[in-house]
Formats: C-alpha cells, structure tokens, sequence
C-alpha cells in the first residue's frame, strides 16, 4: 500500500458524511498539522544539510568546490533523495545513513573527485633535478674497494 493510498483512506474515514453535523463520541479529530508537501519539504532540507555540511568541509581545501555544492543543488539532492529514503526506509539516525548516501551522492561526489585528480596531477609534475658540480677534468674519480660501503650504501672513500 502506498502512501498515497493511506492518505486517501484516512481523508476518506475523517469525512463526515452529510446529514451527520458532529463527530462521534471518541471519534479521534486530529488537529491541523502540516500537509504532506511541507513534511517532504522539510524532510528533503533535512536530507540537503549532508551535502552541504561535506561541501562545507571540502570547501576549504578544494575553493572551486563552492560552485557545486551550493545550496540549490543540495536542496535538490534531498528533495530527489525523500522518495528513495521513504522507499527503502532510510532514516536520519539509522545506520544505513552512510552506505545510503554514499550510494545516492555520486553525483556531488563525483566534481569533487575530479576536483581532487586535477589537484594531484598538478602536485605530481616532475621537478627538476638539480645539477652535479662537474669534476675536474684531470683527477680521476677515487673508487672503493670492493665490499667497503658506509651503512647508508655509500662508497667509502
């Protein structure tokens, strides 16, 4: 049964039928709450709060990040995240929460991986090695005797 179909029953049971002005004697009559949008809406800003709290932290060492893990797109992350947490019964304080977000995440995470690849592969460029003083030309490079080395594997000289 879905969610929907809950809801219709119940709107269907707390009709009052017409010719009946009162309720029945301890017939429950719930208050005015909130509707069903403003519960998803408020469910999917708790939701946006995972992204935007990760693209907070990432943020600071990686600034181009900013861009992505706005506010928006992490509002939309949750309010596309609600239906597949109440489909497979997610819950903010569960301990699926990691594996589920990990799993429904991949699109945010994916600029911030790609954001960390371009950052090593900058960091990774070969540097220079600096040069050897050139030796004289006529003295000739004294050689160890086989077997003595320093213990760091260097000849002794």
């Amino acid at each position: 049964m879905s969610l929907e179909d809950i809801a219709k029953e119940a709107k269907a049971t707390l009709e009052t039928p017409a010719g009946q002005g009162a309720p029945r004697e301890g017939e429950f009559i719930p208050a005015g709450g909130p509707t069903e949008e403003q519960k998803t809406e408020e469910e999917a800003k708790a939701w946006a709060g995972i992204p935007y709290l990760l693209g907070g932290l990432l943020s600071k060492a990686l600034p181009e990040l900013r861009e992505v893990y706005t506010e928006e797109a992490c509002l939309a992350w949750g309010r596309a995240t609600v239906p597949v947490a109440r489909k497979y019964n997610w819950s903010l304080s569960g301990f699926e929460l990691e594996g589920a977000w990990a799993i429904c995440s991949w699109g945010l995470l994916s600029p911030a991986w790609d954001a960390v690849k371009r950052r090593r592969a900058a960091n990774d460029k070969p540097k220079p090695e600096p040069e050897q003083p050139a030796a004289p030309a006529g003295s000739p490079e004294p050689e160890a005797p086989a077997g003595e080395l320093h213990p760091d594997g260097s000849p002794k000289v």
